[in-house]
């Protein structure tokens, strides 16, 4: 009787620390928003604000809207090329993908807990969990490599526009040597003799006996998926295009809403200003760079001579869309998957006479 009181017990402070834990994630939540889209405005001037938004060029609001929808459609084109043995249609995978954005908004952990419940989607539609698992890691390599890229490339065309500078200059140096070490990996894990698979066999050879066998088999299929995904040269090209496009399309998005709002920013500063802000905005702070990338991007935005108001109202208009709008969407995502596998299993479920 002790045993299965104390049980209980523990399992109701378990429920209680999760509330707590909940409760406390929302809170934030609530606080950073009121603070993006109630205290900020009013840093940048109520009166200044009000007639930025009452004189809003509203088609290029729709089409910021637009372009972080596309940004979105690039990303899940990209998930497809990477996740082999899904079932899954590109509707699936769109709302896969918001299911975990959505949750990577919200719940600590950032990308990692994002990923885990994309991984658990498309193993459902028939992805092997090594082909999900190696899909998924690839995918954010390509990602944060796109956004690297594109950052590097910003800096070194913003060197005439705004002269060559000591932090630009390295900032492009040290771009450079990044990238050429990336390509070296990427060829080297791309053939057999690559040092990496050395170096896990020697790790393997430390573990417990009875765990070597399972490891060693998920490690090789792991290392030849990798190896396929990248000795797909096609593939791959279209892979990083979908990545490219996604960082590209969510930037146009922000340049969008800050015209909208009256001021024309330069796009290759811009992308230097987006670049650095989405890429520290990965650490894992915070959920999504919450609060960090809003807290780099509007001192930018007004170092390149945008005003104030507009730089405020511009970048929390943005990240309505590119960080709270998909919240409600992944809820919203998740239930129709649930409802399209529960009648889809219904469908199959075989029917008796009479």
């Amino acid at each position: 009787m002790d045993g299965s009181g104390g049980e209980a017990r523990a399992a109701t402070a378990r429920r209680r620390a999760v509330v707590r834990w909940l409760w406390r994630g929302a809170s934030v939540l609530v606080f950073v928003m009121v603070v993006d889209y109630l205290v900020l405005p009013q840093l940048a001037g109520t009166e200044r604000s009000l007639h930025l938004l009452r004189s809003a060029n509203l088609s290029l609001i729709v089409t910021a809207v637009a372009l972080e929808a596309a940004s979105l459609l690039s990303y899940s084109l990209m998930t497809q090329r990477m996740v082999r043995g899904s079932r899954a249609g590109l509707g699936w995978v769109l709302r896969a993908d918001l299911t975990g954005l959505g949750v990577s908004h919200v719940l600590p952990g950032g990308a990692a807990t994002g990923n885990a419940m994309r991984f658990g989607l498309l193993h459902e539609r028939g992805a092997t969990a090594t082909d999900a698992a190696v899909g998924l890691t690839l995918e954010g390599v390509l990602s944060t490599s796109a956004l690297a890229v594109l950052l590097w490339v910003a800096l070194v065309v913003s060197i005439p526009f705004y002269g060559p500078s000591a932090a630009y200059v390295t900032g492009a140096v040290l771009g450079a040597l990044l990238m050429a070490g990336i390509a070296l990996a990427v060829v080297g894990y791309s053939r057999r003799e690559a040092p990496a698979p050395g170096v896990a066999h020697r790790v393997i050879a430390r573990m417990p006996s009875r765990w070597r066998p399972p490891l060693e088999r998920t490690f090789a299929a792991a290392g030849e998926r990798v190896r396929e995904l990248l000795g797909n040269a096609p593939n791959l090209r279209a892979a990083a295009g979908c990545a490219g496009l996604n960082r590209l399309l969510d930037a146009a998005s922000l340049w969008c809403f800050l015209a909208a709002f009256g001021w024309v920013a330069h796009p290759v500063g811009l992308l230097v200003a987006y670049g650095v802000a989405m890429l520290v905005g990965m650490v894992p702070i915070s959920p999504g760079g919450l609060g960090i990338v809003e807290a780099l991007l509007i001192p930018a935005l007004i170092a390149m001579a945008a005003p104030q108001a507009t730089a405020v109202l511009g970048v929390v208009s943005w990240r309505l869309f590119e960080y709270w709008a998909p919240i409600p969407l992944a809820g919203l995502s998740w239930v129709s998957l649930r409802l399209q596998v529960w009648f889809g299993e219904s469908s199959r479920a075989p029917r008796h006479g009479h």
